[in-house]
């Protein structure tokens, strides 16, 4: 077994080697994720509605990988400005006590029975779009998923 002071020394390289390794990687998979939001988001397998639906907040969060990936990069030089640490207790620390009081009284509510009520039904019911006309339905659209979408303007074109 080593001994303590030789972990100790051995230590420090392999941080520093390893948050590196995070700073480029996140750097290189947030550039990835801004300037191509909808390629990356289908690499992952998001079907064509999703990546066309969530492609611009897909990029905004690339922007915060980057810099996460710069974060990295600096605690790796270990020439963090420390002064940023009133930014810290001023701009996160700060909301700790209001999101506490929040989720304690979530918590209250939900230990008195408020909360999320009993399924009634079935929950896997997808829902569907009808045209009626003259009391019967003329076209209908029965959704595979809930995020299925039907092609309005075929769906509402004249009925003949």
């Amino acid at each position: 077994m080593a001994s303590d002071s030789s972990l100790t020394s051995s230590s420090p390289s392999r941080m520093r080697s390893r948050l590196v390794t995070a700073g480029e990687y996140n750097i290189v998979w947030g550039s990835m994720m801004i300037l191509s939001p909808i390629w990356t988001l289908e690499i992952l397998g998001m079907s064509l509605q999703t990546t066309e639906r969530w492609h611009q907040v897909w990029a905004c969060i690339g922007m915060i990988v980057s810099v996460y990936g710069v974060g990295y990069l600096f605690a790796a030089r270990d020439q963090f400005p420390w002064s940023m640490g009133i930014t810290i207790l001023m701009n996160d620390l700060l909301w700790w006590i209001p999101f506490s009081m929040i989720l304690w009284h979530a918590v209250r509510a939900a230990l008195r029975g408020h909360g999320i009520g009993k399924l009634n039904g079935d929950g896997f019911q997808m829902p569907g779009a009808f045209v009626i006309h003259c009391g019967e339905v003329v076209r209908s659209y029965r959704h595979t998923t809930a995020s299925d979408r039907p092609n309005l303007e075929e769906f509402v074109c004249p009925i003949n």
